[in-house]
């Protein structure tokens, strides 16, 4: 008995080192990079799906991205354009206070797969790295856009560039958790 334990042990390692590991069953994560992209267009059709009125519109592009297998460290930021994020916001508080937030509504779009994405988001800081650069973190609520079904969760790490300061760009490194 202990030898066919062994054996099937020895058989199920192979297996995820062949296939991987996908975590749990029916669960799929995305990772992406957005970067605002001023030829993504944020249209009324977007904005009038958020429960709120938006008095910013975010277009960007979602890209793939390539991490260092020893520690995690983004190595290549921008490897494929794999679809569109657009984005409303509604801002209240435009000195963008520590711990302020912001209602946020978003349409991930990847190919033939759209998510729709409704939460808040936190400022973290306004003045980290310099003044005037926004630092925060969205935590969304994750719909399939095509079926309205709820199916997970969406959380961002993001820089909000609202003073057009250089060197600095709009975006985050998303991370949408799915269960189908």
């Amino acid at each position: 008995m202990m030898k066919k334990m062994i054996v099937l042990f020895a058989v199920l390692s192979a297996m995820v080192i062949l296939f991987g590991s996908t975590g749990f069953a029916g669960e799929r994560v995305i990772q992406v990079r957005t970067v605002e992209d001023a030829s993504v267009i944020v249209g009324d059709d977007i904005c009038s799906e958020a429960p709120f009125t938006a008095n910013v519109r975010l277009g960007a592009y979602a890209w793939s991205f390539q991490t260092r297998a020893s520690n995690g460290s983004v190595v290549n930021d921008m490897i494929n354009n794999v679809g569109t994020a657009k984005a409303c916001v509604r801002i209240t508080d435009f000195k963008f206070t520590p711990f302020s937030i912001a209602q946020f509504y978003i349409r991930f779009t990847f190919g033939q797969e759209a998510y729709a994405g409704i939460g808040v988001c936190t400022v973290t800081s306004n003045n980290i790295p310099e003044p005037g650069l926004v630092l925060a973190g969205c935590s969304l609520s994750l719909k399939d856009h095509a079926s309205g079904a709820d199916v997970g969760i969406a959380v961002s790490s993001s820089v909000f560039n609202p003073a057009r300061l250089p060197g600095y760009e709009t975006g985050s490194y998303w991370t949408l958790k799915i269960y189908e």
